[in-house]
């Protein structure tokens, strides 16, 4: 009986052995298992952080592409602008002309001879003009009694106001005949100096 307890005894420590090898080699598996996961989680974060990357270098180019597009459509914009307030001045010198103090002279003893003989200009415009000519019309009592044309001699800087005088040769204008008192100013020309 002693030699059966001691095969028992034999075979129950033998499998308790088994039984440990195989709960050793299936602790192996699971931390094999487990190390695989770990890569392939770590590989799966590495390729996210490339696509995130990638994602966000195109988002960039997008952003600085649709910046340049903007930028070149203001600036052809701009350009259009500045294109057409240059044809509405050279068209229409008298919108941002504005004639001040004029002085006249009248040379006549037994009859009038006015002349304009002096005249400031103020330029409203964002340009530099130059070549600038214009009507005076004179009048007297509500009737007209003639215009005569003058020209500048000199160029306005924008946004300024000269005083052209015939003594200082940058205006001339020839006299009128008739008794005219007040003159009034129209300008009819004007060119853009170039700077």
């Amino acid at each position: 009986m002693k030699a059966i307890a001691f095969a028992v005894l034999v075979a129950a420590v033998a499998c308790v052995a088994c039984n440990n090898d195989k709960a050793e080699a299936a602790h192996e598996q699971a931390l094999a298992a487990s190390a695989a996961a770990a890569a392939a989680s770590a590989e799966h974060q590495k390729d996210m952080a490339e696509a995130n990357k990638e994602a966000q270098q195109a988002a960039s180019a997008a952003a600085v592409q649709a910046a340049a597009h903007a930028l070149a459509e203001a600036k052809e914009d701009e350009q259009k602008a500045a294109a057409e307030a240059r044809a509405d001045v050279l068209a229409n010198p008298g919108k941002y002309l504005k004639a001040s103090d004029p002085r006249t002279y009248d040379k006549g003893i037994i009859n009038s001879y006015r002349q304009l003989v002096g005249l400031t200009v103020l330029n409203t415009s964002k340009f530099p003009l130059t070549n600038v000519t214009g009507t005076v019309t004179w009048m007297s009592g509500g009737a007209t009694l003639g215009t005569t044309p003058f020209q500048i001699t000199g160029s306005i800087a924008p946004g300024q106001s000269e005083s052209f005088t015939q003594a200082a040769g940058t205006l001339s204008a020839p006299t009128t005949i008739q008794g005219a008192a007040t003159p009034q100013i129209a300008f009819t020309h004007a060119t853009i100096a170039t700077r």
